[in-house]
């Protein structure tokens, strides 16, 4: 057993000394713990970065088609035509406004339609996502439909356009809902008619919009 040691038998100046050692022992403890603290990962905020990461990599984005060779690897297959051939969700930049459409690579353009006018568009951009289960297609009468609609383009009053498919399977067609009367427009021909029973694009999860 260590000799203890009488402290009142010490002088100031030993007493001093031993006090400072005492005092520097503790702070050099301290300081270690802070730093391994610091230098470890704290794992709630690790997950919760990666997690955040995943969701923001399942969102859906527009690519701009550039020609015939742009991939299509990740473009939603919104439905098909005549010939089962597969359509994708385009949209048109007029600068104003921005308006969703079809695109097939058998016609290599953005079909949108205005002014009661069915209009192709070399220029134009391509919905694209890693993972296509993160969209679903609701009946425009859902509630579902207002709450997770996918904004596809822009009025020139600022208003938001939703993503409309019209028509059946086999022979289907992208277009718009129309903010007035609540119809879908798209195109028949050359000509842009109007649907009152559409379907409105939607995010499965409502919490990615």
């Amino acid at each position: 057993m260590a000799p203890c040691i009488k402290l009142n038998s010490l002088s100031t100046k030993q007493l001093t000394i031993i006090c400072s050692l005492i005092a520097t022992v503790i702070t050099i403890g301290v300081v270690v713990t802070i730093t391994i603290r610091n230098r470890s990962p704290n794992l709630q905020e690790s997950n919760i970065q990666e997690y955040a990461f995943k969701i923001k990599s399942t969102k859906p984005q527009w690519i701009q088609f550039v020609d015939e060779e742009t991939s299509l690897v990740n473009a939603f297959n919104a439905g098909t035509k005549d010939d089962s051939e597969p359509i994708y969700v385009c949209r048109v930049n007029f600068g104003e406004e921005i308006l969703p459409g079809t695109y097939s690579s058998k016609q290599a353009s953005c079909k949108v339609t205005y002014w009661f006018y069915t209009h192709e568009h070399k220029e134009f951009e391509i919905l694209i996502a890693e993972d296509h289960s993160i969209f679903v297609w609701q009946d425009s009468k859902d509630d579902n439909a207002s709450n997770g609609a996918l904004v596809g383009g822009i009025y020139a009053s600022k208003y938001d356009i939703k993503i409309a498919k019209v028509g059946r399977k086999g022979d289907e067609q992208i277009g718009r809902v129309e903010l007035t009367t609540n119809e879908a427009l798209a195109s028949i021909g050359q000509h842009e008619h109007s649907f009152t029973d559409y379907q409105v694009l939607c995010l499965y999860d409502y919490s990615l919009l």
